[in-house]
């Protein structure tokens, strides 16, 4: 906890520190997003030794929402290279109903979903290949939190639990790709990268920490084209898919499922 804590001030601190330094960089700017977006996530675990009550289990859940992100651009060493520093926020609107498959049963309950992250990634031209092209190296630190209530077993009310909620802390590193057509017209972004760490804890079952075990890895693309120019402001039209998977973790009385989160997003990025 101490290790994310710290990466998560050290994030948040240089993001900070280069919003004060834009108004003396002449180059540099700034970009702030707004989009809807669609979501999906489920969880998968097979039939596993010493929980043949609760396995095999698989569990589906759709949703919308809406993503709010902030970053600062600035380029260093001419445009040889580039720092970008941000961050990011996401909710999902209302309650969404999660279905669940578990050793026979069905469950249902209400779902919610936040998540909110920062990262800073550096950037250097390809200039061997194409003065459009860059090749990325970042870090991000990212919470997601699930809220559950209102569970149904069989179609029976369970009084059981009355709400949980599930928090999942990582450190990411991602490897990306930067292009761009003549005068940065057309933009797109393919990004890759693995957790350093990550850890989820559930308030159903307090004291127990998760990690994913295997095939844990997320993949981002983005892009974005410009639309009318206003008064020397930039509008663009964005538009991004999102790919994680985690989980896979199995302990002496619980475990934590393989899961899947998915998003689509359309929506506008203005730029100073």
């Amino acid at each position: 906890m101490k290790h994310l804590l710290s990466m998560r001030n050290i994030l948040a601190g240089a993001l900070l520190y280069a919003m004060m330094m834009v108004s003396s960089a002449h180059a540099a700017s700034v970009a702030m997003d707004i989009a809807p977006l669609l979501w999906r996530y489920q969880e998968h675990m097979s039939s596993t030794t010493g929980f043949s009550m609760a396995t095999p289990l698989s569990s589906s859940v759709s949703g919308s929402g809406w993503l709010a992100r902030g970053s600062v651009h600035i380029p260093l060493a001419g445009e040889y290279a580039q720092l970008v520093l941000g961050g990011e926020w996401l909710a999902s609107v209302g309650h969404h109903q999660e279905l669940w498959h578990t050793g026979g049963n069905i469950q249902q309950n209400q779902l919610t979903v936040t998540q909110h992250q920062w990262f800073v990634e550096a950037r250097l031209q390809l200039s061997t290949l194409s003065p459009l092209l860059y090749v990325g190296l970042s870090a991000a630190m990212q919470q997601d939190r699930q809220t559950r209530s209102r569970f149904y077993v069989n179609g029976a009310l369970s009084t059981a639990v009355g709400s949980a909620v599930e928090t999942i802390d990582s450190t990411w590193l991602d490897l990306s790709l930067n292009g761009t057509t003549p005068a940065k017209a057309f933009r797109l972004r393919l990004a890759a990268g693995v957790p350093l760490h990550d850890q989820m804890q559930n308030t159903v079952v307090p004291g127990t920490v998760f990690h994913s075990q295997q095939q844990a890895w997320r993949l981002h693309v983005e892009a974005d084209y410009p639309l009318p120019v206003f008064s020397g402001k930039s509008t663009r039209l964005s538009a991004f898919y999102r790919f994680r998977q985690l989980g896979n973790d199995v302990q002496t009385t619980s475990l934590w499922p393989k899961n899947r989160w998915q998003v689509y997003g359309l929506g506008l990025r203005q730029q100073w």
